[in-house]
């Protein structure tokens, strides 16, 4: 089934964000994350809308935006910890404003937006009534005391936020293209229509492949942030040029 793996997403969702959603109707599953997110997007921005975003960004969500016509609006991160400046936040917020985007663990800069960020957030959104759209891919890899928390866990944020993550980071298979939307009903019917104009289907065999990585334990879990530890220490390493002395 090209919609195959809405049961165990929403068993996800209850088990880690503590939301209840119904695998029927709240999932649009996609050729990725970055589809679903194209796909949020074309569904919910009209031409003149604004976007907000946190910069630096990951580059694609600007290209998105511009494909529908919506305007980029970016709002920058305190260096050096990309910390949330609320002043600057909330000033950037006009009558056009429609979304705003959370990348949280965040990419490029690896930051995990605290609770007290995510409440800012949230009540923003509230207050100016518009959507939020969440990029979630890298939610289990977290170190130290950080702790994804998602913003549409937060009160009154599940109705208005559209959830986008994927397999590709959480076990390693970015080419497998399986990726989801997450969305109040009537949202996620909308993207749904825009991913069926856009590719048709994901993989459905891959999708079954899925079913087994969705159930895995929670051990993986943990062994997979020492994976990816060791690896992120290889490639730095990798990428140190040693200058010896002549006489080695």
């Amino acid at each position: 089934h090209v919609q195959g793996i809405c049961d165990v997403l929403a068993a996800t969702m209850k088990r880690d964000h503590g939301l209840d959603v119904d695998p029927l109707t709240d999932f649009a599953i996609c050729c990725g994350q970055s589809e679903a997110f194209a796909a949020a997007i074309f569904a919910v921005i009209d031409p003149g809308d604004e976007v907000l975003l946190f910069d630096p960004a990951y580059e694609t969500y600007q290209t998105c935006i511009e494909l529908a016509r919506g305007v980029p609006v970016y709002v920058p991160l305190d260096p050096p910890s990309w910390t949330l400046h609320a002043d600057k936040f909330l000033k950037s917020f006009t009558r056009r404003t429609k979304a705003v985007i959370l990348n949280s663990p965040h990419n490029p800069t690896g930051k995990v937006f605290s609770r007290a960020e995510l409440l800012i957030i949230s009540q923003a959104c509230q207050q100016m009534d518009c959507f939020a759209i969440t990029d979630e891919v890298y939610e289990y890899i977290t170190y130290d005391e950080n702790k994804h928390i998602s913003l549409a866990s937060l009160p009154g944020m599940q109705e208005r936020t559209i959830i986008t993550s994927s397999l590709s980071k959480t076990y390693s298979v970015t080419g497998w293209r399986i990726g989801w939307a997450c969305a109040a009903a009537n949202i996620a019917a909308a993207i749904r229509n825009i991913h069926v104009k856009l590719t048709d289907s994901a993989p459905a065999p891959f999708q079954e492949a899925a079913l087994v990585a969705l159930t895995s334990t929670p051990d993986y879990y943990e062994s997979l942030k020492k994976v990816r530890f060791h690896a992120n220490c290889l490639l730095l390493m990798s990428s140190i040029k040693f200058n010896y002395p002549s006489s080695f």
